[in-house]
């Protein structure tokens, strides 16, 4: 109830805006989950569900398409949202920058709720719906902490474990690489080089995850998968073959995009 009216009097005194184009909203602000998009984006965004892929030609949410690097190191699964492209400026495009700069919680119980939407269908067309599963997520760099505050990926995964009703554990740790780049100003086959030993698992993490069906790692876009791969590569070929990588956005296959 308290953080109910904490909301309430601070939508009061800051009236909530779109988070792609910025427009005031018109909205209950005692409800924690709308307020994310006015409604001519909020249209577009639903379009974006429904764009394909250009390998499989499947609309996004159904793609059963991974990463080579990923697909190399026996990964499940691989659950997306929408398409992120770097020179469309769409709504989605624009919600997945505003939600790396600014801790927003009404967008942040968005996306949660729709990837673990999202994952519950896909578990539930595999008859897996029942499974036990651990949350875990890709641990943001220490520049991007610095300069942000806030980690949005462990934010993301928080959420989406709460929708599940899941497990949340913080399994791996970034380690500390001042001379580092960032992986968006790299090519692939430096991504991937950028990303060796860039992580360590917790001890307590391995533990955990022995015990769950399947182990859910949660980041907010997937490019070439160097990250992710970073991370897998600490688990052993049992434990990759139960994971599955639930993302906002997919950098879309060079191919040319089915329509």
């Amino acid at each position: 109830m308290l953080k109910r009216l904490g909301r309430f009097f601070r939508e009061l005194l800051f009236p909530p805006k779109c988070v792609s184009c910025g427009v005031f909203l018109k909205k209950d602000v005692l409800d924690p989950v709308t307020g994310v998009f006015c409604d001519s984006c909020g249209r577009a965004w639903r379009r974006l569900h429904f764009e394909r892929c250009g390998t499989c030609g499947l609309e996004y949410a159904r793609c059963r398409c991974k990463p080579k690097l990923l697909r190399d190191l026996g990964v499940l699964d691989a659950v997306k949202l929408i398409p992120y492209e770097r020179v469309r400026e769409t709504v989605g495009k624009k919600s997945i920058l505003f939600m790396k700069k600014r801790n927003s919680g009404a967008l942040f119980r968005f996306l949660g709720k729709e990837l673990a939407t999202a994952l519950t269908e896909r578990l539930r067309d595999s008859g897996k719906e029942k499974a036990r599963i651990l949350v875990t997520y890709l641990p943001r760099g220490r520049r991007g902490v610095n300069r942000y505050g806030f980690d949005q990926s462990r934010l993301l995964a928080r959420e989406a474990a709460r929708e599940l009703g899941a497990e949340f554990l913080s399994v791996f740790r970034r380690k500390f690489a001042p001379f580092s780049r960032e992986q968006k100003h790299l090519g692939a086959k430096k991504r991937k080089r950028n990303m060796q030993s860039a992580f360590r698992l917790r001890k307590k993490g391995k533990r955990t995850i022995e015990t769950c069906d399947f182990l859910v790692i949660v980041d907010d876009v997937v490019t070439t998968g160097a990250s992710l791969a970073g991370c897998l590569s600490l688990l052993d070929k049992q434990m990759r073959a139960k994971t599955i990588c639930l993302t906002v956005g997919v950098t879309p296959s060079p191919k040319k995009r089915i329509k």
